[in-house]
């Protein structure tokens, strides 16, 4: 009997060595190894818009068939990310919530199908900046709320010797999380 008490003994005295030092976590913050990979995915995807579709450059195009609509040139897309419009739309909707995909289409209005081709409008192209935004891989996601449809977690990102960090919202949807809105860095 004593071996056993002994032994008991000596398992709780481990396990109370083995809680030592770490941060105590609520259970309303905690998110799962899953769920952390799936949103760092769509932040990674909302860097991806913003440095190769809207604010830092924009799609490729083909420069030497310009389309004319309604007095305004259209160049074609050409660009590897994305092979047509409604395949550009639904990896918006992959990402972001509806209304999110609604704001985003109203403010870059530059893209659209014309006549079967999924084109932008030729003076808004950009050319691909050199240096852009990164995740900072050095950086543990901080979860900031979480709620049932809702959890923010704060991400940190460099482009250089620049650094920043950023909160960001995820909604619970139908289809799983989106993002509430277009996080812009720069």
């Amino acid at each position: 009997m004593k071996k056993y008490l002994s032994l008991f003994l000596c398992f709780v005295f481990a396990l109370s060595f083995a809680s030592c030092g770490k941060k105590e976590t609520k259970q309303d913050d905690y998110i799962g190894e899953g769920l952390k990979t799936q949103l760092k995915m769509l932040v990674m995807a909302n860097l991806n818009f913003y440095s190769y579709s809207f604010v830092s450059s924009t799609l490729k195009t083909d420069d030497k068939k310009p389309i004319e609509k309604d007095g305004v040139k259209w160049l074609p897309v050409n660009d590897s990310l994305f092979a047509s419009y409604d395949e550009f739309l639904t990896s918006l909707n992959v990402v972001y919530t509806p209304e999110c995909v609604e704001k985003i289409l109203q403010e870059y209005d530059f893209y659209a199908e014309i006549d079967g081709k999924f084109c932008i409008k030729a003076d808004v192209v950009k050319a691909e900046d050199s240096e852009k935004w990164e995740m900072d891989p050095a950086f543990t996601a901080e979860i900031v709320s979480n709620k049932e449809d809702k959890i923010s977690v704060k991400y940190a990102f460099k482009k250089g010797e620049q650094t920043k960090k950023q909160t960001y919202t995820f909604i619970n949807t139908s289809s799983g999380y989106r993002l509430d809105k277009l996080y812009k860095l720069g």
